[in-house]
């Protein structure tokens, strides 16, 4: 099985100069080598569960608090739950605030890919409902990020 991205980019309803950065948290030594070669600073969020899962990392600090808020830590949380995991694990998250938009990549296994090249009809009809259902997953990353759920 290969692992491939769910990229969605959605328009931010606030004007804003700059950009902000949330990544996954991959642990104490990852984290230290990724902030050493970072050019911006790290900001923490008094969420204890968002800042167990994700590091959020800005130039300008009002921005990034003005952009995040804890209900806005709350919904994307919630959203990692919407993917399955990928070899026993979450999957992970890069998300980014830039240029008025907000861009959300996660990593998704391609569970389907290889099931193509099995045609019988049962596995076909497998096929194309779990791509339906994941067609329905970028209705429901919008609805959890408006706190719509």
């Amino acid at each position: 099985s290969s692992v491939n991205y769910f990229i969605l980019n959605i328009s931010v309803p606030m004007e804003f100069d700059g950009e902000v950065v949330i990544k996954s948290d991959f642990g104490q030594l990852f984290n230290s080598l990724r902030r050493l070669f970072s050019d911006k600073k790290r900001i923490k969020f008094e969420h204890p569960k968002f800042e167990k899962v994700f590091e959020v990392f800005a130039a300008d600090e009002d921005l990034a608090r003005r952009i995040i808020t804890l209900s806005f830590c709350d919904n994307l949380l919630s959203v990692r739950k919407l993917f399955p995991k990928i070899f026993g694990r979450t999957p992970f998250l890069l998300a980014a605030f830039h240029d008025g938009s907000f861009s959300l990549v996660v990593e998704n296994s391609d569970i389907f890919a290889l099931k193509f090249l099995q045609t019988t009809p049962k596995k076909i009809e497998a096929v194309c409902r779990h791509l339906i259902a994941r067609m329905g997953i970028i209705k429901d990353v919008v609805d959890h990020l408006h706190g719509d759920y």
